[in-house]
């Protein structure tokens, strides 16, 4: 085959490869969230356009008969916009689309045993809990208790996150909501590691912790302020966190 019949053909593979590259790239662009792909589908609208022109230029120029060259283009056209939906419809099976990871939840009860001098501390046996799986996986974890007790005339709450190897360590953090924080009060919160004994789903378990340290989040109501030793809440926390999942 000759320069001159190779040329189109060259022409309508190209726009057919284009076409199915461009598809490709709007839909992963579309699950990054980047614009929904706006720039490539830009692109892809102004390509057409200019071999469309092309064609009606070609077809003006010899009055109206359609040659091999104003063919191509319209082929073109035609199999960059079919390539374009087929690389947007099979974007999935070619691993172009970006999942996010499938993260399970059950409920739960969980009980904390807090030690050492925290005063005016009533715990919540088996307060409400909220479970998740480790992402894409069927095992714990994180666990967050809503209501592990009351601290003062607050609600203590806190989140247990496991290490990737269910049973070994992972950490705790601890925070008071509502009651003795006012307006303008700090809202302290303690956090550290923990040491793990859980079945091997995660779904029972009792995390092991030792003076976590206290520091503080934003203010309610307020900035970020600073915490004072004379405030009433404790400057470290020890204990045990047990807590018991639902299935997924």
């Amino acid at each position: 085959m000759d320069a001159r019949r190779l040329g189109p053909w060259l022409v309508l593979v190209a726009a057919l490869a284009g076409g199915l590259l461009a598809g490709r790239e709007i839909a992963s662009e579309q699950s990054r969230y980047f614009l929904g792909g706006i720039f490539i589908l830009f692109f892809l609208a102004v390509v057409i356009v200019v071999l469309a022109g092309g064609a009606v230029v070609g077809v003006f120029l010899h009055r109206g008969r359609v040659n091999t060259a104003t063919k191509s283009l319209v082929g073109a056209v035609g199999l960059l916009v079919v390539g374009a939906i087929a690389g947007h419809l099979t974007a999935g099976m070619t691993g172009a689309i970006d999942r996010p990871p499938v993260v399970l939840e059950s409920a739960g009860t969980s009980t904390i045993d807090l030690t050492g001098a925290v005063q005016s501390f009533a715990p919540h046996d088996n307060g409400a809990t909220v479970c998740r799986s480790v992402p894409d996986g069927r095992t714990v974890g994180d666990v967050y208790g809503s209501n592990l007790g009351a601290l003062g005339s607050a609600t203590l709450r806190g989140t247990l996150s496991a290490s990737s190897e269910v049973g070994s360590g992972g950490s705790l953090e601890l925070w008071i909501d509502g009651g003795d924080l006012t307006n303008g009060a700090d809202q302290p919160f303690w956090s550290g590691p923990a040491t793990i004994q859980a079945s091997p789903d995660g779904f029972m378990g009792v995390a092991t912790f030792s003076r976590l340290a206290r520091e503080s989040g934003p203010a309610k109501g307020g900035a970020t302020g600073t915490s004072t030793p004379t405030d009433g809440w404790p400057a470290t926390m020890s204990g045990q966190l047990s807590w018991t999942c639902a299935a997924w």
